[in-house]
């Protein structure tokens, strides 16, 4: 999490290893910003191609790209490393991004970075508080004590303490018992906020990643899907 002139970035570290490409997926959704990591002593992977891809399916607009561990290699190989960058990213959303070189010993280049991360927030639009409240789930455990706890991001509108909503596709009605953000209890949850929520009535078995919790009636059965398929560069 990070603190900037009175605003809070929430951050979600997402797995880079192909086998945990289900767990990215379900960390990304609903974020506004991404922060393209690569070490610079290995340089663009294989899997930082394909997230690369699966992020621009995502409809992800925003990013910066960040070379970590900047300190372990000589000037000559962190200049081929981000040459081979700006090659992978060139065409796509972040062909015109910022590559911000950082480590984690010196601290050298985090105050530029949180700046950068400020900066691009000015230009993120505000969510939809006023829609129906839609949230993605991503885990879903049980506490000693409470119960039923899930996480997500809240895509649309707003979820507070006692709210009726009902989890997807399985149509389970449940209540609203406390909310957490960043942490910190709250009454209320707004779109565009990482947040844990304990829920009634609902056991842990009987929800899955990937289901949603959202007002009563808001999606219904479908008899019809029409798609379009990308195949991206990294799959070919």
């Amino acid at each position: 999490m990070i603190y900037q002139n009175n605003r809070r970035a929430g951050i979600v570290d997402v797995p880079g290893h192909e086998k945990f490409i289900k767990n990215m997926l379900a960390g990304a959704s609903g974020i506004d910003i991404v922060l393209l990591v690569v070490a610079a002593d290995e340089g663009v992977m294989p899997q930082t191609v394909e997230h690369l891809d699966i992020l621009s399916f995502l409809n992800i607009k925003n990013g910066i790209v960040v070379l970590t561990k900047s300190d372990t290699v000589d000037d000559e190989f962190r200049e081929l490393v981000k040459e081979d960058i700006c090659e992978k990213i060139k065409g796509t959303f972040l062909e015109d991004a910022e590559i911000i070189e950082v480590d984690s010993i010196s601290k050298r280049g985090i105050d530029t970075l949180i700046e950068k991360i400020d900066k691009m927030s000015d230009d993120i639009e505000d969510k939809n508080e006023n829609s129906p409240a839609r949230l993605n789930i991503d885990r879903v455990f049980s506490i000693k004590g409470f119960g039923t706890v899930i996480t997500g991001t809240l895509i649309e509108g707003k979820i507070s303490i006692e709210d009726d909503l009902v989890i997807y596709p399985q149509v389970l009605k449940t209540k609203i018992r406390s909310i957490q953000v960043h942490g910190e209890n709250k009454d209320t949850a707004y779109a565009g906020q990482r947040t844990a929520i304990n829920i009634s009535n609902v056991k842990v078995d009987d929800i899955k990643r990937g289901d949603v919790l959202a007002a009563p009636k808001l999606i219904g059965g479908i008899n019809d899907v029409r798609c379009k398929i990308i195949i991206g560069k990294s799959f070919r």
